[in-house]
C-alpha cells in the first residue's frame, strides 16, 4: 500500500495486492476477484506479471456508480451473484396450472439431480484419493529446482508435474532444519486431511535483487498460493523492510495455516507470520534478534507454538511460547534504545525463556549463545544452545515447560584446551548456569547445575 499524488493534486492510495483491495472494499479476496472479472471493477496488472494493483479513489468511484445505476432489485440479484460460488437459476415466469408437471415427474427430476450430484462427488473423491493409489501413478515424493521450474518427481525420479516461474530459482537451505533441505516439505497446511507440497525458493531478479518466496501446491501440481514477505518493522526509529529470509516453516492445522519464521538478511530483526489458505499473511510475533526455529507442541489438550533463536537486546538465547489462537505478541522489553520496537504486536508470549551465555561462549569472543536445536517428544522437550563452534548445552524441559536440567555436550570443555592449555584456567568450571523466564508479567531467575559434563544427551525422536 503506497500513498501517491493523484491527477487533481490530492493524495491517493495505491493498493498493491488482492488482500489490500479486498480489505478496502470490505469483502473477501475471492469476491474482489469476481467483481473485477465479472463486473469490470478497475484493477490493473503489471506488464508481464500476475501481480495486481488498484487505486482507492478509482474503486470508490466505481462502487458509487454502481449504487446510482442499479435498482434495489438488481442490487439484491448482483449481491447474490457475487457472494455465492454457485449461481441460482433465473426465476421462471408463472405458467398455467394445467401446464404444471405432475408430482411424479417432479420427484423423478429430483431423484436424477441427487444421483448426478452423487456421481460428481464420487468423481472428485476418486480424483484426489483413489488416483494416487493406482500402481502406474505415484504421488510426488520430492521437489527439485531446474532453471526456472519447480519440478515434482516420484520415488523413481520420474517427473509428475512441473511449474514454470518467471525468474531463475535456487534452493533455500535451512541451516537448523536439515530435514527440509532443500527447503520443501509435504504437510497438511489447512487441516482438511489432504497434504500439500510447500517449498521455499530464492529468486534472482534484476529489479529487486534476490528474494525468497514460499509456494504451496496441491499434490497434483496446482498452485494454491505463493507468498513473498514484504512486511516492515521499526526498531529504535529505523524501519526494517527486508530483504526477508525464510528460516523455518511449520503447519498449524488447528489454525488452518502455515507459520513461517523470517529474518532480515544480515542478522536481525525477525518475525513470525501466519499464512492462511489463500496466501494472505499476518504478523504473529516479532523480536529484536533471530527467530530461527518453529515447532508446535501440545500440553493438556492445548496447542502451543515454540519460537526459538536469540534476543539481541537481552543478550541471550531465547524461546517464546505462544498461543497460536491468541493475539499477536512480542517479547517483554527492558528499556528504550535501538532494540525498542514501536510497531510490534502489543501482546506477550505465554512464557519466555532466556538461556544465559556460558563462560566458554563469552571467552570465545561471542556476544551470546543461540538456540540451534529444538526437539519435541511426548515425555519432554529438548533445547540445544550453540555455545562454541563445537560445544552445546542441552536443556531438558517438562511438557508443561519447566526446566529440569542443563547438560554440556562432550566436547564443550575439551575442544579448545587441546590447542590452548591456558584456556581451561581462564574459563574455569562454573557449576551452574542461569535461566531467566518471564510469565504473567514477571521475571524469575533459576540456576541449574551443569550435570553430566562427560555425557551427551541422546537425541529424541522428533515428531
Amino acid at each position: 500500500m503506497k500513498q501517491i499524488p493523484s491527477p487533481d493534486g490530492r493524495g491517493r492510495t495505491r493498493l498493491e495486492t488482492w488482500g489490500e483491495i479486498a480489505s478496502h472494499l470490505g469483502v473477501e479476496i475471492r469476491t474482489a476477484q469476481r467483481l473485477e472479472s465479472k463486473q469490470g471493477m478497475p484493477v490493473h496488472r503489471h506488464e508481464g506479471r500476475q501481480a495486481v494493483f488498484a487505486f482507492d479513489d478509482d474503486l470508490d468511484a466505481w462502487m458509487a456508480s454502481r449504487e446510482v445505476n442499479r435498482s434495489p432489485t438488481s442490487t439484491a440479484v448482483e449481491n447474490s451473484l457475487v457472494e455465492s460460488p454457485v449461481l441460482a437459476p433465473a426465476a421462471e415466469a408463472p405458467e398455467l396450472e394445467s401446464a404444471a408437471p405432475p408430482p411424479s415427474a417432479i420427484h423423478q427430476r429430483r431423484v436424477w439431480t441427487v444421483a448426478l450430484v452423487a456421481v460428481l462427488i464420487l468423481g472428485v473423491i476418486a480424483t484426489f484419493v483413489l488416483l494416487p493409489l493406482r500402481p502406474d501413478v505415484q504421488p510426488p515424493s520430492k521437489l527439485v529446482l531446474e532453471g526456472r521450474r519447480i519440478v515434482a518427481r516420484d520415488s523413481s525420479g520420474n517427473e509428475v508435474w512441473r511449474y514454470d516461474v518467471r525468474d531463475p530459482v535456487r534452493a533455500v537451505t535451512t541451516v537448523f532444519r536439515p530435514d527440509l533441505d532443500p527447503g520443501w516439505a509435504r504437510m497438511d497446511v489447512d487441516g482438511d486431511g489432504i497434504d500439500e507440497l510447500v517449498t521455499v525458493v530464492s529468486h534472482s531478479r534484476h529489479d529487486t535483487g534476490t528474494t525468497e518466496t514460499l509456494y504451496c501446491f496441491t499434490l497434483g501440481g496446482k498452485l494454491r498460493y505463493s507468498f513473498t514477505p514484504d512486511l516492515k518493522l521499526t526498531f529504535g526509529g529505523t524501519v526494517y523492510s527486508g530483504p526477508w529470509r525464510f528460516w523455518d516453516f511449520e503447519p498449524v492445522p488447528e489454525d488452518r495455516s502455515v507459520w513461517a519464521a523470517l529474518e532480515i538478511e544480515g542478522w536481525w530483526p525477525s518475525a513470525v507470520v501466519r499464512i492462511d489458505g489463500s496466501g494472505t499473511a499476518t504478523l504473529r510475533y516479532a523480536q529484536p534478534g533471530a527467530s530461527r526455529l518453529l515447532r508446535t507442541s501440545r500440553y493438556g489438550g492445548r496447542l502451543l507454538a515454540l519460537v526459538a533463536g536469540v534476543n539481541n537486546e537481552l543478550r541471550a538465547a531465547s524461546v517464546a511460547v505462544l498461543d497460536p489462537l491468541a493475539i499477536p505478541s512480542s517479547p517483554p522489553q527492558e528499556g528504550k534504545g535501538p532494540f525498542t520496537c514501536t510497531d510490534c504486536p502489543a501482546g506477550r508470549p505465554l512464557k519466555y525463556f532466556l538461556f544465559a551465555p556460558s563462560p566458554l561462549n563469552l571467552a570465545d569472543g561471542l556476544p551470546f549463545s543461540q538456540v540451534s536445536e529444538l526437539r519435541i517428544a511426548a515425555a519432554h522437550i529438548e533445547i540445544g544452545t550453540h555455545e562454541t563452534d563445537l560445544g552445546r548445552i542441552w536443556y531438558r524441559l517438562t511438557p508443561d515447560l519447566h526446566v529440569l536440567s542443563a547438560t554440556p555436550s562432550d566436547n564443550y570443555w575439551t575442544w579448545k584446551p587441546r590447542f590452548d592449555p591456558a584456556w581451561r584456567g581462564r574459563v574455569g568450571h562454573p557449576s551452574t548456569i542461569d535461566v531467566r523466564s518471564w510469565e504473567s508479567g514477571r521475571w524469575s531467575l533459576d540456576k541449574f547445575p551443569l550435570v553430566g559434563v562427560s555425557d551427551v544427551v541422546k537425541p529424541v525422536v522428533s515428531r
